[in-house]
């Protein structure tokens, strides 16, 4: 679609995704921070997805546009535009393709990346989402959760904000000895884990590195639509935790499906039940079904099919579950805790 070149790389998710653009910063793209510069030696792994960014005024059409506007470039690609006042629009196109999606995007959208403007998603979102489409075509699945490995025991945790997914990881990981698949955003091929390793490190101001981050992360927490204005958080996760204790693929062992409540309670439940839980998790964080750039590419026959996408992401957890045993629980952080100190006694 484009002849620019991408220069920069990173495999937000190590041997299974990797992204490629002409851009160092994705802006507000959660997978990764930040890429580094493309090593001409080509991929270190090669990975199933890969994703391309460019950025480039070839996303652009020649002709006037009054308000948004959807067209079919070809059976493949579609551009979405929306004019910025008279002189200037917000354009993008997609071309789909399963393992190697391309999106690209003028200078106006990049820059006005994170400010969702009607229906014209921010870069970030849009990209992750696009990585989650193209999982999900080739049997993975991006989960809503987080996860670590600690010894012969791999726990994946879901639970919407502030249940206490993050500081629970980095309590095993730094007090115990644990290993980290991620605190936010995990993949999965409905039986093993795989890192995502490089997502930003959302901890307590006091928590985190220098003066900067404490002001950043204070901002951010406090402040609604920060994200929107404020720059790229680049301190992720392994750097907090440090990339040697990053996590091999493994099986899932147990899951925990996690709920604040002032009653601390827990059980096992059965794997349809928690498989039915986990993908409402996944339903408050990803978008790509309500999208209005995706549904405009079914909508065009770019051969997008959310909903095959979405059966097959089902199936996915409903595996996932059925090689585990779930723990359906309530409480606060510390129940969280004590019920993960559990599993972890009896190492089966």
């Amino acid at each position: 679609m484009t002849a620019e070149k991408p220069e920069y790389y990173a495999q937000p998710v190590p041997g299974v995704l990797s992204v490629s653009a002409n851009v160092r910063v994705i802006p507000s793209y959660p997978l990764v921070r930040q890429l580094n510069p493309m090593d001409k030696t080509g991929e270190p792994v090669p990975c199933p997805v890969k994703l391309n960014y460019i950025v480039s005024p070839q996303a652009r059409s020649a002709g006037k546009i009054h308000g948004k506007s959807f067209e079919a470039v070809s059976n493949t690609a579609l551009r979405l535009e929306t004019p910025v006042g008279p002189f200037s629009r917000l354009s993008l196109l997609l071309d789909w393709n399963a393992a190697n999606p391309v999106l690209t995007v003028n200078k106006a959208f990049h820059r006005l990346a994170k400010v969702t403007i009607g229906n014209v998603h921010s870069v970030g979102w849009l990209v992750r989402d696009l990585s989650n489409l193209a999982l999900l075509a080739n049997n993975y699945a991006l989960l809503h959760t987080a996860a670590f490995k600690h010894k012969n025991k791999v726990i994946l945790i879901f639970g919407l904000s502030n249940t206490g997914k993050t500081t629970t990881v980095f309590s095993q990981v730094k007090d115990h000895g644990a290993e980290f698949y991620g605190d936010d955003l995990v993949v999965t091929d409905g039986s093993k884990l795989y890192a995502c390793p490089f997502t930003g490190a959302n901890i307590n101001p006091q928590d985190g590195p220098g003066l900067k981050y404490k002001i950043e992360q204070t901002l951010r927490r406090g402040l609604p639509f920060f994200e929107n204005f404020a720059g790229t958080l680049s301190y992720s996760i392994s750097d907090a935790l440090g990339a040697d204790n990053i996590a091999a693929p493994a099986a899932v062992t147990d899951i925990i499906i996690m709920r604040k409540a002032e009653q601390a309670k827990s059980e096992v439940i059965e794997a349809e039940h928690a498989a039915q839980l986990m993908l409402a998790s996944n339903r408050t964080e990803f978008t790509f079904a309500s999208s209005p750039l995706f549904s405009a590419a079914e909508y065009f026959e770019t051969g997008l099919n959310t909903d095959a996408v979405m059966k097959n992401e089902s199936v996915l957890l409903q595996q996932l579950a059925e090689q585990a045993v779930c723990h359906y629980a309530c409480g606060d952080v510390h129940d969280l805790g004590n019920l993960v100190r559990e599993i972890l006694a009896h190492p089966d």
